[in-house]
C-alpha cells in the first residue's frame, strides 16, 4: 500500500502586488467559496484544484496577469482566530470529506 497525499481543497492566498484586483478576481471566481481574512489575505475552498490552477484562474500566473500572490494548499492548520474563521474552515473542510 502506498501513501497518496490528498488535496483537501483549502487554499490560502497571500497577495503581494495589486491586491484590490486580486480581491475582485477572487470575488468573481470564488464568490461563495472564499473568505477574506484581512486586506491581501484570503481563504479559498476549491476541491480538486491545484495551487497552479488557482493561480492561473485568478490571473496571477496566466493572462491577464492582474497582480502577484502566493497560493498555499492547506494540509492541516492550527491557531487562534475569530470563531467565524474556524466555522468557515469547518464548513468547507466538512464539505470536502468523502
Amino acid at each position: 500500500m502506498a501513501y497518496v497525499p490528498t488535496n483537501p481543497g483549502l487554499f490560502v492566498v497571500l497577495g503581494q502586488i495589486n491586491t484590490p484586483a486580486i480581491d475582485q478576481a477572487i470575488k468573481t471566481h470564488f464568490p461563495n467559496e472564499s473568505y477574506a481574512l484581512q486586506p491581501g489575505q484570503w481563504l479559498i475552498s476549491a476541491p480538486g484544484k491545484t495551487t497552479k490552477e488557482i493561480s492561473d484562474q485568478l490571473g496571477i500566473s496566466a493572462e491577464p496577469f492582474i497582480g502577484s500572490a502566493i497560493i498555499i494548499s492547506v494540509g492541516n492548520y492550527f491557531g487562534v482566530a475569530a470563531p467565524q474563521i474556524w466555522e468557515w474552515i469547518a464548513a468547507k473542510a466538512g464539505a470536502l470529506r468523502v
